[in-house]
């Protein structure tokens, strides 16, 4: 089975993804090898020439190769993404998965070959979030997609694998590495809570869009991310927030074959049933953002000044 993953129209090119080495697949499978929704649109929008540009400009810090890496690879939409936005570079690109997974995903880094091009390395590895390895170093981007799907237990171990494998910079604080993440919003209050593991654990995330500024404005009417709803994930699916209601209910999205139109706030499961493939393609749209993640540090309690310190400078006061 093959799944084609079309890259921004600006290439000329897709990815050519198998989503199984032979016809034998159990329900075990599902899980990594199935296109996720938010993956396919990173790779859409992320070889937008406004967007590469943008990331590849964020590097221009970094010494030596550019190393990216993908966690929750699955088939490696977003990772061989990655490794084109970044052929033109000596980049290393590492896809990581369970065990399982990575002879799927090494055959479709076999099979992308001529997509990805130029220079950089692409690999695939396995990793286990919260068992990573020191060895491993650290990576000027780290990418994923809908890696929120699964229970609430995973996202420590996924933020503290992010926070240990992100590069921090020379300085430690405002010049390291990138997270780019695509969320399908499905159970926003489970899903908010890891966004503020990782802003404890020291990694600040923002809509892709705020991180693009200027741009990501076409003209004064158009953005190159139409689709996307436009709030944090700190107010995203909180149905106390006027803004998040305000988008339910003027997003509208068509249902039946294009025969009636419906608010999301409206919608219901009958609706989404009469959705055809393109309806429901556009309906997953309307549920996903891109964020990106950069490392802000960890802020610790003040230190208190020594006794001795407070009162000597007393003393040079007094002698003043």
């Amino acid at each position: 089975d093959v799944c084609k993953v079309p890259l921004h129209s600006s290439m000329g090119a897709e990815l050519t993804l198998k989503t199984s080495l032979d016809s034998a697949r159990t329900s075990a499978d599902a899980i990594h090898s199935e296109p996720w929704p938010s993956g396919l649109v990173m790779a859409e929008v992320l070889t937008h020439p406004a967007i590469s540009t943008r990331i590849l400009s964020s590097l221009n810090g970094t010494k030596g190769k550019i190393r990216a890496l993908e966690l929750g690879s699955g088939l490696g939409t977003v990772g061989l993404t990655l490794a084109r936005v970044l052929n033109a570079n000596e980049a290393e690109v590492v896809l990581t998965d369970y065990e399982s997974a990575i002879p799927l995903l090494q055959a479709n880094i076999e099979a992308n070959r001529n997509v990805i091009q130029g220079k950089a390395d692409v690999k695939a590895d396995s990793l286990e979030w919260g068992r990573h390895n020191s060895d491993m170093g650290t990576f000027d981007i780290i990418c994923g997609s809908d890696l929120l799907y699964g229970a609430e237990s995973s996202y420590q171990p996924l933020v503290d694998t992010t926070s240990a494998l992100l590069s921090k910079g020379s300085d430690g604080s405002k010049n390291g590495g990138i997270v780019l993440l695509g969320v399908r919003w499905r159970k926003p209050d489970k899903e908010r809570k890891f966004f503020e593991l990782a802003d404890r654990s020291g990694i600040e995330f923002m809509l892709l869009r705020d991180w693009l500024g200027d741009l990501g404005v076409v003209d004064e009417e158009t953005t190159i991310l139409p689709d996307m709803p436009t709030l944090d994930w700190k107010h995203y699916g909180d149905v106390d927030n006027e803004a998040f209601l305000q988008h339910c209910s003027n997003t509208r999205v068509s249902t039946g074959g294009g025969k009636r139109t419906v608010s999301l706030m409206d919608l219901s499961e009958t609706d989404m049933e009469d959705m055809n493939d393109p309806e429901h393609a556009s309906f997953e749209r309307t549920q996903i953002q891109i964020y990106i993640g950069t490392w802000k540090g960890i802020e610790g309690p003040k230190q208190a000044v020594p006794e001795e310190e407070i009162d000597n400078d007393v003393a040079k006061k007094t002698k003043i």
